[in-house]
């Protein structure tokens, strides 16, 4: 199931819940760019990786999670109150929605954005080459920032 979540002049960000036992048999998606009017255009664009695992740990745990692409996060919250319209965030909230989890990513950087009760704690993660890190992870403690 596919879910527009940010639309732009160079085109759409969709968020896909893929089945685990398809990414788990492949170690590459391919991507296709459709395009209609008078013809339809169908040209296959690369592919993405989605093998690596994200660990998404908080001190205490049951914060809720929330992944943003950091390109998504610089232009439409960085510099907004967005923590008083968390609603806003809701489509990048990550399916398992508390920590501690993991997640398959792609090689996006992300940012990360942890709620536990009202306090908000950020990261940003610099997602590494699967063949370098296949496992990474983001921690935050609640109890000590």
């Amino acid at each position: 199931m596919a879910t527009v979540i940010d639309k732009d002049s160079v085109g759409y960000l969709i968020k896909v819940r893929i089945p685990r036992k398809i990414y788990d048999q492949h170690k590459m998606l391919t991507c296709w760019a459709v395009w209609w009017g008078r013809e339809t255009q169908v040209v296959k664009y690369g592919g993405i990786n989605m093998r690596i695992k994200l660990t998404l740990q908080s001190q205490p745990q049951k914060a809720s999670v929330y992944l943003i692409p950091h390109r998504i996060w610089k232009s439409k919250f960085e510099n907004t109150t967005w923590q008083d319209h968390i609603g806003l965030l809701s489509d990048y909230m990550v399916d398992s929605d508390q920590t501690n989890t993991a997640v398959t990513i792609d090689e996006t950087v992300y940012t990360v954005v942890f709620k536990l009760g009202n306090k908000f704690l950020t990261r940003t993660h610099y997602t590494r080459p699967m063949d370098i890190e296949p496992t990474q992870k983001v921690t935050v403690d609640f109890q000590n920032e």
